[in-house]
């Protein structure tokens, strides 16, 4: 008896603030969750497919770069490497050689440091086999940013043969990141 006099006391009494309670309520926390997750299915999505940009943005780099490495002008190199780092759309652009180290690098990177494949920015993809790694993916980077990595291999051509072994498969890798931040 205390119980029902405890929830008679509290509960209202009109009908508008009953049809509030059981209709309204309701209907706000169904529609709250609907939003979310329709949120998340959006957010998914718009990184898919800033993902893929992301990876045809570095395929971009890579015709170039492979374009002047064909000439022969490095300088050339230098030039599109530094007017990439300018841009601010690239955080980080490295070619590595098939050791890892860093070849060409974009702005004032150095070009001494070497990449290795068990460092934590490496693992979301380095843990999966070779044929099921995506070319691009989102992972944080050392600043705790999060980044769209994309790697690359630079393979082998018989254009490449005059400086590169034919026997070689891959001469390196394109390494880019890009800002997942909206500017």
């Amino acid at each position: 008896m205390l119980q029902l006099s405890f929830f008679s006391r509290y509960m209202p009494r009109s009908l508008r603030a009953k049809l509030i309670l059981g209709v309204v309520v309701p209907l706000t926390c169904i529609l709250s969750i609907l939003v979310v997750i329709e949120h998340r299915r959006h957010e998914t999505a718009d990184l898919s497919h800033l993902s893929l940009l992301a990876s045809h943005s570095a395929q971009v780099v890579q015709d170039n770069f492979r374009h002047e490495m064909l000439e022969g002008d490095f300088a050339g190199i230098k030039e599109m490497m530094d007017i990439l780092a300018e841009s601010k759309n690239f955080r980080i652009i490295y070619f590595l050689n098939p050791s890892g180290r860093v070849i060409f690098a974009s702005g004032e990177d150095s070009t001494s440091s070497k990449m290795d494949n068990t460092q934590p920015g490496c693992q979301p993809c380095h843990r999966l086999p070779p044929d099921q790694r995506p070319q691009s993916i989102v992972v944080t980077a050392d600043d705790g940013k999060r980044v769209f990595r994309t790697m690359l291999p630079i393979e082998n051509s018989p254009s490449c043969s005059r400086c590169h072994d034919p026997q070689q498969r891959l001469l390196g890798e394109l390494l880019t990141d890009i800002s997942t931040v909206k500017r």
